[in-house]
């Protein structure tokens, strides 16, 4: 070491003027901050604002730097920071502090390169600014209209937290044609004459298959439409979200002739689906569904799985996944999860056991090359935008043109409220210009990005939608509130995310 001069030490580790250049005196980011989690044997660290930025690294001495990021700090004093932290002395260096801080400067570097350091010029107070207002002055294009034959089902499941209320509430009754047509004429002055996104049309419900005849008069109005070339040259979709109990030829017969995408609610195999999913009296349900996925495969119609996840069956969904593959003919599985009702799976599980769970099932998912519906949502989202602002993941109901139309001639925006905010609906003769309705302005500024509690101490805001609007609305009172189960889950969903994108990445490499 001896023969080591200081001067010439020093000019070798003076990079940073090189990135005080660069990057002005090189900040942390102020509002966006790190996401770190574990994946296999290496620590991903993500800035959430350059999502497909990832810096993969083992190196402990690199992660320690962490904890020196624990607030914004020019690049000088980062220097200092890393001298006390590391017992390190410039002025007289002892044997083997070379290499440390060769370790120690080439993580820093790493850090600038991802993004995680930047100019001190650049202002993310007034970049949060920038996003509030594209929410509000650019709002989405129509994306998904979800149609309502019939708010009655022919289930009883304990956890339908939508739709119970309609029958107690004995007024849930089927659309009709006219009714239906005064509302598509509504949702037509607002669709643009070519559309620039894929538009959708849903049948839900209750159970939509109690309502067949309706289904089949607006398929075909909806079918009269694409001929007369009212949509453009990209066509709408029809889809239907059953319970699959009611399926026959002739529901068969409606699906292939309007080319219906298939979508069964199925939680499981057995008793894992029997647990929640049930015929009044309590019978369970697989085995009536299982014929009409059957009667679907025969007739050779494209179908999904809507699966929900709860208590009584995240253990178990890995394992019926495998069933899943072996004993049926899709590969399209689309989760929802519980969060709102007895036995929330964030009271009886900490989170971490909560994400091992999770993983678990996600990962019997890439073994077979399935990829869940909501995460290819979730990641498409967040490829739809430039690197600088990744798309939020977010709920169509919350700026991405989501409409419902309800059998009492009523239109909403979110169906989980579908009969119990009645302040949410409205005839079509109230909503003059959806684009400046207060009831409409009020979902759209529902992100992350207008909550503050979620920007001062989230470090996934700039990803997140915030969960659910109508569960966050009914459990806090305020939908511009946030509470600790929704949270859980899409955290999960985002380190999941990123951890499939930053896989694909490294196959590909």
């Amino acid at each position: 070491m001896s023969n080591i001069h200081l001067n010439t030490r020093v000019k070798k580790l003076d990079d940073y003027k090189v990135i005080s250049r660069i990057f002005g005196t090189g900040y942390l980011r102020k509002i966006d901050k790190i996401i770190q989690f574990k994946h296999k044997n290496c620590w991903l660290l993500v800035n959430t604002y350059f999502a497909k930025d990832v810096l993969e690294t083992s190196n402990p001495q690199g992660l320690s730097l962490l904890e020196i990021f624990t607030e914004p700090i020019p690049f000088i004093v980062f220097l200092k920071k890393i001298s006390n932290k590391f017992k390190i002395n410039f002025s007289h260096p002892k044997e083997g502090d070379l290499e440390k801080l060769a370790t120690l400067f080439a993580a820093a570097r790493q850090f600038i390169k991802y993004r995680f350091v930047v100019k001190e010029s650049f202002n993310e107070y007034r970049q949060l600014e920038e996003m509030r207002k594209e929410f509000i002055e650019k709002p989405q294009c129509l994306s998904v209209a979800y149609i309502i034959p019939s708010l009655d089902c022919n289930f009883r499941c304990p956890g339908c937290f939508i739709y119970r209320k309609s029958w107690e509430k004995k007024h849930s009754g089927t659309m009709r044609p006219e009714v239906f047509d005064h509302m598509h004429e509504f949702i037509m002055r607002f669709l643009p004459k070519h559309l620039p996104i894929e538009f959708s049309y849903i049948f839900y419900g209750g159970e939509p298959l109690l309502n067949k005849p309706f289904i089949e008069y607006a398929s075909h109005r909806i079918q009269v439409l694409k001929s007369e070339g009212v949509y453009g040259k990209l066509k709408p979709r029809l889809g239907i979200v059953t319970n699959g109990s009611l399926i026959d030829e002739d529901s068969i017969r409606i699906f292939k002739k309007y080319h219906i995408i298939v979508s069964i609610s199925l939680d499981g195999v057995g008793a894992s689906n029997d647990a929640n999913r049930i015929f009044p009296g309590g019978i369970g349900t697989f085995k009536t569904v299982l014929k009409g996925i059957r009667l679907l495969e025969d007739a050779k119609v494209k179908y999904g799985l809507s699966w929900t996840i709860g208590p009584s069956n995240i253990d178990s969904t890995a394992r019926d996944i495998k069933w899943v593959v072996k004993h049926l003919k899709t590969r399209e599985i689309s989760f929802n999860i519980m969060q709102d009702m007895n036995g929330n799976l964030s009271q009886k599980m900490e989170e971490s056991k909560y994400f091992k769970k999770m993983h678990r099932i996600y990962d019997v998912l890439r073994e077979n090359n399935i990829i869940e519906g909501r995460l290819m949502r979730y990641r498409f989202a967040g490829k739809k935008r430039s690197t600088l602002l990744p798309y939020p993941f977010y709920c169509a109901a919350v700026g991405g043109g989501q409409f419902v139309l309800r059998p009492d001639g009523k239109i909403g925006i979110c169906h989980a409220g579908l009969m119990q905010r009645e302040e949410q609906w409205q005839t079509p003769e109230q909503i003059i210009d959806i684009f400046h309705d207060p009831v409409y302005l009020k979902w759209f500024a529902r992100t992350p990005v207008f909550i503050k509690k979620c920007y001062q101490d989230c470090n996934y805001f700039s990803l997140c939608a915030g969960g659910c609007a109508y569960q966050v609305e009914k459990a806090t009172g305020s939908m511009y509130d946030r509470i600790k189960n929704v949270c859980m889950v899409e955290r999960f969903f985002m380190e999941r995310a990123i951890i499939e994108d930053h896989s694909e990445k490294s196959k590909k490499s």
